[in-house]
């Protein structure tokens, strides 16, 4: 069975998974929302913050291009909700990371240097206001 190219957010747990911090703030790009999907033999996988991991790969599910197929409902799979990455900006406040901005830009691919530029944008972009 292949193993490369796990970099859907349905893999992730959901949270940050490339993070800057400056200053008070920090920028993150988080693997976020709900995975919801159905297995051909009727199981299926819900959850908000966990990985799909262990559970797609007991389904035959192991990279990327099984996981697209799935989620494109082919071979019996229903695919319900899906994940993505988004930039969120978290400000420190008294000891407490708030949340203070998030973008509507989502990505659907793990793609570490692309989210290190996402973040190098916005962080250049907040000085600018």
């Amino acid at each position: 069975m292949k193993t490369e190219n796990r970099n859907h957010a349905e893999w992730f747990v959901v949270g940050p998974v490339e993070t800057k911090r400056v200053g008070n703030l920090s920028f993150e790009v988080w693997a976020n929302g709900r995975f919801c999907i159905r297995a051909p033999n009727d199981d299926y996988f819900k959850s908000d913050t966990n990985s799909a991991e262990s559970w797609l790969i007991e389904h035959g599910i192991n990279n990327d291009e099984e996981l697209s197929k799935a989620m494109n409902n082919e071979d019996g799979w229903e695919l319900m909700s899906n994940r993505w990455y988004e930039l969120i900006v978290f400000e420190e406040i008294s000891g407490v990371w708030h949340e203070t901005w998030s973008g509507s830009d989502i990505v659907h691919e793990y793609d570490e240097e692309s989210f290190k530029e996402w973040i190098d944008i916005h962080i250049k972009e907040w000085d600018e206001e």
